[in-house]
């Protein structure tokens, strides 16, 4: 989600600049919203007893938000300090840059970043997969496109160049007849999205939950294609990274993240877990996070489908070669 100047308050936006804020929220008072805290040092059971962990402001850190809440990660001896991120792009920075000790992002720039050398990455957690509703191309509430063949040559909004979101895109089109190369991809947050559909600077655009759910609520958008069917059909979006050395210099407070990470993502299965959840996390109304489609949540990275991202990145031109994501994969508990 690329940090896009911030549009006027309207009434009909009102939600969705809300969904985006509630990352900053979180970081107000060090996660003091889920009762995380930041302290210093080790103890008998971890090597670091603090680690900075990245976020994004989707659905997609529920689990680690609801470890958080329900002290998953203090019984392991760990207490998480959660970051904000705009996008995975940016999580990924502050991931290099020693800025966060791991980092949820989509797994098409944590790949990149790896493939390119710009640092030695490997993946810890699984986060989610998309299921259906999840990831949809939306067009004006009244365009007049009603096929996805008509979006050749026009200006089509995603969250940031070289993410997932442009992935999702360039895959969808592709299995109706349109080559990306025929549509402008313009990078935008998706709280502005809407706005720019109805003033005309977007013909489409790529959304996820809850700003789906938001956008189409409020009448500023509708559905045109879902974008997780075809190649991307269930694709892992996102995971949480980590540099080499992290995982090398740190084996137990790993293991600690990745357990309580790991339960409560098998807890977050359970809609019922996690929809209340939502009001808090993705700043919306209890009535939309009833309707707010989930993601398929993962545990431990499945090497076979990281590398259908791998592979779907090489054939868009994400990258120059094949890559082999499975030697990326940290061992998990």
């Amino acid at each position: 989600m690329s940090a896009a100047r911030p549009l006027g308050r309207s009434t009909t936006r009102r939600g969705l600049l809300a969904a985006a804020g509630s990352a900053a929220l979180l970081a107000t008072g060090g996660c003091g919203l889920l009762g995380g805290s930041r302290v210093s040092g080790a103890n008998d059971k971890v090597e670091q007893a603090t680690i900075r962990v990245g976020t994004l402001p989707t659905t997609e850190y529920a689990p680690l938000a609801l470890a958080v809440r329900r002290g998953y990660f203090q019984h392991e001896g760990l207490e998480v300090q959660i970051i904000p991120a705009t996008d995975g792009s940016a999580a990924l920075s502050s991931l290099i840059g020693g800025d966060y000790d791991v980092a949820l992002s989509s797994y098409v720039p944590l790949l990149a970043a790896h493939a390119r050398g710009a640092a030695d990455l490997r993946i810890v957690a699984d986060s989610g997969a998309a299921a259906p509703g999840t990831a949809v191309v939306v067009v004006p509430a009244d365009s007049p496109v009603r096929d996805p063949a008509e979006l050749a040559g026009k200006v089509i909004g995603v969250s940031a160049i070289g993410t997932v979101s442009e992935l999702l895109v360039k895959a969808g089109l592709s299995t109706r007849g349109v080559a990306g190369r025929d549509v402008r991809l313009v990078p935008m947050s998706f709280p502005n999205m809407p706005a720019a559909l109805a003033q005309g600077r977007l013909d489409a655009a790529l959304l996820t939950e809850p700003f789906i759910t938001v956008a189409t609520r409020e009448g500023s958008a509708r559905t045109l294609f879902d974008a997780a069917v075809g190649p991307a059909e269930r694709l892992p979006l996102s995971g949480y990274g980590a540099t080499s050395r992290f995982v090398r210099d740190n084996p137990r407070t790993l293991a600690a993240f990745q357990r309580g990470l790991t339960r409560a993502t098998l807890e977050s299965r359970d809609r019922r877990v996690v929809e209340p959840l939502l009001p808090e996390i993705a700043r919306i109304s209890p009535e939309v996070a009833a309707e707010t489609k989930l993601v398929d949540f993962h545990t431990v990275p499945d090497g076979a489908q990281v590398q259908r991202v791998a592979d779907l990145m090489h054939r868009f031109g994400f990258l120059d070669r094949p890559l082999d994501a499975g030697t990326m994969i940290a061992a998990h508990p």
